[in-house]
């Protein structure tokens, strides 16, 4: 099957009408020109151009291949202009995943005003407080508490999130408020599994760096099913006080050793390096930057709730 360059030359030597002009044209050797067209006439057994002295003519055969290698030259050429504009024009779809806290108190919001301003692009935005992996699931971003490893992704740090000590009132009722940290060991409490050590507490207060061992009345892998449990009263938990906010507010839950205070984990943004970066993700990105500075929405302090 003749290649996409032998369709170049072919298709130059036939608007040129000369071996000589095309390979001027196509900066080649006029013999490298002569050689691919025989090749070419070779492999299709069927002679494509009538030569003389003077001037070369297309031969009915090769006046039919000429119109269809128009055709597709000029396919490839949209191909690659369209490949182009996408490295230059933000267009397309997105896949963004990130946790549950942070989508719905976040990212909802942000993405429909993002969206309001890129008519082109569309996204699809992943809620998951389990870790993802971004090349099978075909995430173009993702937001996480660690980072990955690799030549291919940026894992940059956006941040520490605040997380908040809290329980329902009514289970505070039940159970008794607790008067001193080690009192959480005699506590139910309930343990977001995709954090490190989950049922080990580290608070940093008074009296200096403290670590409590407590047991789980039960373990979940998304923390919106922790708030849920949280609020129905099962137990005590540490929860994202960007998602806690409003519930603190309106007294559904109760913030508990407001002098202490929790270890914060690292927050990141993991996307492919600048040499794979999409125009529609640099896109996002640039946009996401300029809302989220100086002082990105995770950062809600204590003070603030």
């Amino acid at each position: 099957m003749p290649d996409v360059n032998e369709m170049i030359i072919f298709a130059q030597v036939a608007k040129e009408g000369s071996f000589t002009r095309a390979a001027k044209q196509l900066q080649l050797q006029k013999s490298n020109v002569s050689r691919k067209i025989a090749l070419l006439e070779e492999r299709l057994d069927i002679r494509l151009l009538e030569r003389t002295t003077r001037s070369v003519t297309l031969t009915d055969a090769g006046q039919i291949y000429f119109e269809h290698c128009l055709r597709v030259l000029e396919e490839i050429e949209a191909a690659n202009l369209a490949v182009a504009q996408m490295q230059t024009i933000p267009t397309g779809s997105l896949r963004i995943s990130a946790p549950v806290a942070l989508g719905v108190s976040v990212l909802a919001l942000l993405v429909t005003d993002f969206l309001k301003h890129h008519k082109k692009i569309n996204i699809e935005l992943i809620l998951n407080d389990a870790p993802v992996n971004m090349l099978d699931s075909g995430i173009d971003l993702a937001f996480g508490a660690g980072p990955i490893p690799g030549a291919n992704y940026v894992s940059k740090e956006i941040g520490y999130a605040q997380w908040v000590l809290c329980s329902s009132p009514e289970y505070l009722k039940k159970a008794g408020t607790p008067k001193k940290l080690n009192d959480l060991t005699q506590h139910s409490t309930i343990l977001f599994s995709s954090l490190n050590r989950p049922n080990s507490w580290t608070f940093l207060g008074p009296g200096g760096k403290k670590d409590v061992i407590v047991t789980s009345s039960l373990t979940v892998n998304d923390l919106t099913a922790v708030q849920q449990a949280t609020l129905a009263g099962l137990g005590i938990a540490i929860l994202p006080a960007l998602s806690v906010t409003e519930d603190i507010k309106a007294q559904r839950l109760v913030q508990l050793f407001p002098e202490w205070q929790l270890k914060s984990y690292p927050f990141y943004m993991v996307y492919p390096s600048s040499r794979h970066l999409s125009a529609k993700l640099r896109a996002f990105l640039e946009f996401i930057m300029e809302r989220w500075s100086p002082t990105p929405p995770w950062a809600v302090t204590l003070e603030e709730v």
